[in-house]
């Protein structure tokens, strides 16, 4: 569950990066792709916070008992569904 929401992760870094939004490294991951979800359609921008979710869990917790936020079933569906909806064409049409 853990590795999913870090590829998915990196993919989302990658995206960006390749749409001329890359984060800055001054920026953390949730102040800056927080802003995106801000200028997407509500179900879009939803789907970012709930990904940003887990990977505050996943890169903050302390421990690999701490309980996570969602489901396994959840974690994969946000997982597939930011890889669906946050394209390179998103990125460059959403400002940050």
């Amino acid at each position: 569950k853990r590795r999913r929401v870090v590829w998915t992760l990196r993919w989302l870094e990658w995206r960006a990066w390749l749409a001329g939004r890359a984060r800055p490294p001054t920026e953390t991951l949730s102040g800056w792709y927080r802003r995106f979800a801000k200028g997407a359609p509500a179900d879009v921008g939803s789907n970012l916070h709930a990904l940003l979710t887990l990977a505050d869990w996943v890169l903050y917790a302390p421990t690999l008992q701490t309980r996570m936020p969602y489901a396994a079933e959840e974690v994969r569906e946000t997982c597939r569904q930011t890889m669906s909806l946050w394209t390179q064409k998103r990125f460059r049409c959403n400002q940050p």
